[in-house]
């Protein structure tokens, strides 16, 4: 599992530039962070490209702008994605306008975070500049280390989602027998509301001669002939 992040300008227009990738994961000592410079490295970023299409789980708040990005700027399929936009806005049925929504509804966001956002909102070409800038670098460590930490361990997500699909699965059961419950209800009241109207019909039939018993059955009062 890992948490996947990218810093840059206009990352969603055609012309814009992508400076920095960053990537979080944990082992036995702690979350730790990679940073790759886009602007530096050259062509040798490709060699990150079989890792980005791979089916290693990702963690990526805007799923949606990193993969178009990465398609048409470097040829590659974003893979293995788990899209913490599309799980927060499904929970909480609000929309996630920045990454900010999610670390704070998680619990997990720096101190002072909004504004650190807001601040590097507005100064976006601050990640073009080499040397990099220590505010800059923090925050880029922090705001991927921050994702990575909205997810729980692997165990837990895998039984969490067959809790979820139980969930699910109970609830299109406990639907299908109360639709049948309801199914049978109905069609009980249809008959009992058309026994009346049946008794009179037949009534109505056997004073105007319309309905007759038939003749085997009605009780002979001839006596039987020997033969």
């Amino acid at each position: 599992m890992f948490a996947l992040d990218c810093q840059g300008v206009d990352l969603r227009a055609a012309a814009g530039r992508l400076a920095l990738v960053q990537l979080a994961f944990r082992n036995e000592t702690g979350i730790h962070c990679f940073l790759f410079d886009y602007v530096q490295l050259g062509e040798t970023v490709k060699a990150l490209n079989p890792f980005l299409s791979n089916s290693c789980y990702k963690i990526v708040h805007d799923t949606q702008t990193y993969a178009t990005m990465f398609a048409h700027k470097y040829g590659v399929k974003l893979q293995g994605v788990i899209d913490a936009q599309w799980g927060y806005e499904t929970l909480t049925n609000k929309s996630l306008y920045c990454q900010t929504d999610i670390l704070e509804w998680c619990a997990v966001a720096p101190p002072g975070w909004h504004d650190e956002c807001t601040k590097m909102e507005q100064n976006e070409m601050w990640w073009l500049n080499r040397p990099l800038a220590q505010t800059a670098m923090k925050f880029a460590v922090q705001g991927v280390c921050s994702l990575y930490a909205t997810s729980p361990p692997p165990q837990l997500a895998f039984a969490s989602t067959q809790q979820a699909q139980l969930r699910m699965a109970l609830g299109s059961a406990n639907k299908a027998v109360e639709s049948a419950e309801s199914a049978l209800a109905s069609m009980a009241r249809r008959k009992l509301a058309d026994r009346p109207a049946l008794a009179a019909t037949l009534d109505e039939d056997r004073m105007d001669g319309g309905i007759s018993e038939p003749t085997g059955c009605r009780p002979s009062s001839g006596r039987l002939k020997r033969t």
